[in-house]
């Protein structure tokens, strides 16, 4: 059987990307023909390196990123050019199962059209699936511009176009069978691949690991001296955009250090828009403070960091299975987190992790202060989470993903 992984490009290593190549490597396991369309822009190389590991062949067309669509789910439903494009690259690879990836309800609807032509026109047992990250529905409808209409507008064209809907939360499935009514009995829940979990994980293997690879000389050497001195470090690892509030997490940084006289010291990694504004803030801090920042761009391997790391903030306003979320429970990392969705289905694995409804600095402060001295008082080395592991492992995703598809 030929299944064809296709997304709509929105960036190279955004979580929804990530998801594709992980799915990719648990499908490799049991179904060696597997294929894959992506962007033939530049931005999109490393992507396309990671996941022809696990697929027969890549094509590669020109897209229309969707940073460039302005109402991009009309843009992308009338987009006829792109529509054939896609419609010709699958031709080429005649698949008899699709797996799209979207993040939002409006992404992707291009690519859903080009497979139904491709459906109607070759092969009426041909499944055409569609994963949803997060969906959003009830939010976009009251806080967006024209939200009830654009609602409405995808309420009709999902009832046409009548893909499989696979969503990564409970709380997403939910919601989406409650606007979605018509595809109510076609979207299902599956589970999210792992990250690729490691077998050695001790802190100083992963800081060799981060040793020879190319972040800054400086970098290395504020991270060996941390490691080495035992202190204790906070990471937060994500995109710097509003979503992820990476500014509200420093400002927890700053609370801990001035009502907790805490000597944690403080990891960001990441890119995005308000990198510079983070760094402007740091610059403006104590210097001992600044001292005990650390701010590097995105890293190829975020898990050797995680492992070097005592505790994780993850603030964001939404999200949808956070894959950094599940890298950390399977290495029973502490993490404290907005309540976001996602969280319901790993409760009882996601024992150190603990969720905070307001964005309220002092409270957060409070709980990391209270996280960080218990893990003095009671130290602990990395530990594998096999229970947890076991629950998600590439069969247990390959197969809910082959259940809802009844393959």
């Amino acid at each position: 059987m030929k299944t064809l992984f296709i997304s709509s490009n929105s960036s190279p290593r955004g979580g929804g990307e990530d998801f594709m190549i992980y799915l990719c490597r648990s499908y490799s396991k049991f179904n060696k023909n597997l294929f894959g369309i992506y962007s033939n822009k530049n931005y999109m190389n490393k992507f396309v390196y990671k996941i022809e590991k696990y697929t027969k062949k890549v094509v590669r067309i020109k897209y229309k990123e969707l940073s460039q669509r302005n109402l991009r789910f009309l843009s992308s439903i009338f987009d006829i050019s792109q529509i054939f494009k896609i419609y010709k690259a699958i031709q080429k690879i005649k698949p008899n199962l699709i797996i799209i990836n979207q993040q939002y309800d409006e992404d992707s609807l291009e690519i859903i059209i080009s497979s139904k032509f491709y459906k109607l026109i070759n092969n009426s047992s041909v499944k055409i699936s569609s994963v949803i990250h997060m969906p959003r529905i009830e939010n976009k409808i009251k806080k967006q511009p024209f939200g009830l209409a654009r609602y409405i507008v995808l309420l009709i064209i999902y009832g046409i176009l009548d893909p499989i809907l696979l969503l990564t939360t409970k709380e997403c499935l939910e919601e989406f069978r409650r606007y979605y009514f018509f595809n109510k009995k076609k979207s299902f829940l599956i589970k999210s691949p792992l990250p690729e979990i490691k077998k050695r994980i001790g802190k100083k293997y992963s800081l060799e690991i981060i040793n020879k690879s190319n972040i800054p000389k400086f970098a290395k050497a504020k991270l060996n001296n941390w490691v080495k001195n035992k202190r204790q470090i906070i990471l937060l690892g994500c995109q710097m955009k509003t979503q992820k509030n990476p500014i509200f997490a420093l400002s927890c940084w700053i609370k801990l250090r001035k009502l907790h006289k805490s000597s944690a010291c403080f990891l960001i990694i990441g890119d995005g828009p308000l990198k510079n504004k983070i760094n402007q803030q740091i610059s403006n801090l104590e210097l001992n403070e600044r001292e005990d920042t650390l701010q590097i761009n995105w890293v190829s391997e975020l898990s050797q960091y995680i492992l070097i790391s005592d505790l994780l903030l993850m603030p964001s306003s939404f999200e949808g299975m956070n894959l950094t979320l599940l890298e950390c429970i399977s290495y029973n990392k502490d993490v404290i987190l907005s309540k976001f969705e996602g969280m319901s289905e790993l409760q009882e694995y996601a024992t150190n992790c603990y969720q905070i409804r307001k964005f309220d600095e002092k409270i957060w402060a409070k709980k990391i202060h209270e996280k960080l001295s218990f893990q003095k008082n009671n130290k602990r080395r990395n530990k594998i989470n096999k229970e947890f592991i076991a629950n998600y492992s590439d069969y247990e995703c390959y197969k809910s993903f082959q259940e809802k598809l009844n393959f």
